[in-house]
């Protein structure tokens, strides 16, 4: 295996894993051949995407405080908080 197509192809798969998109979009968007993004996808072995952090990078929980008033005047069917991530996953939490 070529080392430096390696190299350029694992940058690749880490620019995709961190831009939240769907393999189609992001080789639509770099012009990439979907056929050859998945034979190296499959080369370099890769199974699921991995997000890789600096060590100085630290991950933070955020407080969020929802006044109960605000709440209240909702409408049941939208009183649910919705966290999306940048993979697409979607939870759904009911207030």
């Amino acid at each position: 295996m070529d080392s430096k197509n390696s190299e350029k192809w694992s940058q690749i798969f880490l620019d995709w894993e961190q831009s939240g998109l769907s393999k189609a979009e992001f080789c639509r968007q770099r012009k990439l051949s979907q056929s050859t993004f998945q034979i190296w996808y499959r080369k370099l072995g890769k199974s699921s995407p991995t997000i890789r952090t600096s060590k100085d990078e630290t991950q933070e929980f955020v407080e969020l405080h929802i006044p109960r008033d605000l709440n209240a005047s909702l409408p049941p069917q939208v009183r649910l908080l919705k966290i999306r991530t940048s993979y697409g996953a979607t939870v759904e939490i009911p207030l």
